[in-house]
């Protein structure tokens, strides 16, 4: 009898052992995640690494998200959206209550332009959870590419009264009006009072103001982004990078654009934000924005000078300067970069 209770107890052992050994294997992979995540957002991480992360034994990671979901952004922002899928429809059964799979689904058929499939999911991911303001602002975007304005403005009235603070409101606003101003030619009256109020609400949000100025006035979106471009320059000419950088920042809110971000990126090395920075960078590669004049690569060789990595400066000094940008080469020779 004691034999048999000391096997027991040695298996139980065994057992816990192997399960705390891949708990902890996890964890070490749940880290990388969460940085990816909440600071760089670094979703160009090779997929092959990608692939190694465990997601059946934990597979929900610490912030509740199912680990496959985790994954399959990284697949969705690098274009392998068959991969994506695969792991999104193995996570939907997993803490279905975050809405989350169901919003990043919705995404890669949108990409597709499958726009039916894009909503369904989209409405699945609000009833789960309709306090998430990404799961709003997804639909919106999907309702709008379908001209379904009456439905978007229905959208609107239904959520507007159910976010958690003003900043969410804001950003509610803020993307129906931006896509108004997109997807329409011609406003309507009621158009024109739902960006008055908005604009009345919301003082401080220059996006929301901005369009305000597109729909009352018919003005066109790119007048409006050319002039924060404008006033963004003239801040940077006159040392007022924190404004300048403010200004390109909702240019880009507005319209995506190669040179606004590398304007935006010599305003943070100034200001020496560096975590907004690394973030920013990753944003910018996830999509695809770089024009591969060097220019880039030789902000980010200066970014790590300034972090006193050189090597790693260097490398960045070298790409650039192979891509044609001559300004770099004044930085390898002082740096001796081999």
């Amino acid at each position: 009898m004691k034999n048999i209770l000391a096997l027991l107890i040695f298996i139980l052992c065994l057992l816990t052992t192997f399960n705390f050994y891949k708990l902890y294997q996890g964890s070490i992979y749940q880290n990388l995640i969460l940085d990816d995540f909440n600071r760089t957002q670094y979703f160009n991480r090779p997929l092959d690494q990608v692939k190694q992360i465990p997601d059946e034994y934990p597979n929900i990671g610490v912030t509740t998200m199912p680990i496959k979901t985790s994954k399959a952004i990284y697949y969705l922002t690098q274009d392998s959206l068959d991969q994506a899928k695969n792991l999104l429809y193995s996570s939907l059964k997993l803490n279905p209550y975050l809405g989350i799979t169901e919003t990043t689904l919705s995404e890669i058929f949108f990409k597709e332009n499958e726009l039916d499939s894009a909503q369904y999911y989209a409405e699945k991911a609000l009833k789960a959870n309709y306090r998430n303001v990404r799961h709003i602002l997804n639909l919106q975007k999907i309702i709008f590419r379908k001209k379904e304005f009456n439905k978007a403005d229905s959208i609107l009235d239904m959520y507007k009264g159910k976010m958690y603070n003003a900043e969410g409101l804001g950003m509610l606003y803020q993307n129906h009006l931006a896509l108004l101003a997109e997807s329409k030619t011609k406003y309507s009256p009621k158009d024109s009072l739902l960006s008055e109020f908005a604009a009345k609400e919301f003082p401080d949000n220059i996006v929301i103001q901005k369009m305000k100025q597109v729909i009352t006035n018919g003005l066109d979106v790119i007048i409006i982004v050319n002039e924060l471009d404008k006033k963004a320059n003239e801040f940077y000419k006159n040392k007022q990078y924190l404004k300048a950088s403010k200004n390109w920042e909702q240019a880009i809110s507005i319209k995506e654009d190669d040179a606004y971000y590398l304007n935006l990126f010599q305003c943070l090395i100034i200001l020496e934000e560096y975590d907004k920075l690394e973030r920013l960078f990753n944003e910018f590669e996830n999509k695809s924005l770089n024009e591969n004049d060097g220019k880039f690569e030789y902000l980010k060789g200066l970014y790590y000078q300034k972090i006193n990595q050189v090597k790693k400066a260097c490398e960045f000094y070298k790409i650039s300067f192979e891509k044609g940008f001559n300004t770099s080469k004044s930085f390898i020779e002082y740096n001796k970069c081999d």
